[in-house]
């Protein structure tokens, strides 16, 4: 989500929408207080994912309908904070035991460099700051 207000920073024009499977308000805000113009869920349809495109480029915040309806009546589930995977919580403890990402791949089995993103995940699922 960094990416989303650094792009915009470098090019204010540019439309960026975020087509995510995660449907969960906290991440959903941050991404459209990081400049996102709107917010799609993976399993919306064709026809959708048009019309918030069109939406975006009227230059208008745009939202899926399930997205929408997360936002207008929020489930109590929403409320709670994002959980964390399995994966994520083994790297976290990975770090609290001062493992390096080589560490942590070689125990997970993994490159380093997919190490990283579920590294810095939890980072941006809690909103924290590196």
């Amino acid at each position: 989500m960094d990416y989303c207000k650094r792009i915009k920073q470098k090019f204010p024009k540019i439309i960026i929408l975020g087509i995510n499977n995660q449907a969960e308000r906290c991440i959903i805000f941050q991404f459209l207080e990081n400049s996102g113009a709107g917010y799609i869920l993976e399993n919306a349809n064709a026809k959708e994912v048009l019309q918030c495109i069109d939406t975006a480029i009227a230059d208008n915040i745009t939202l899926s309908k399930e997205v929408q309806e997360i936002m207008q009546h929020p489930s109590p589930s929403n409320f709670e904070l994002p959980r964390l995977t399995k994966r994520e919580q083994k790297i976290l403890l990975a770090i609290s035991n001062g493992a390096t990402s080589a560490e942590i791949a070689e125990k997970l089995f993994i490159s380093a460099t997919t190490v990283e993103m579920p590294r810095r995940n939890p980072l941006q699922k809690f909103r924290a700051k590196k």
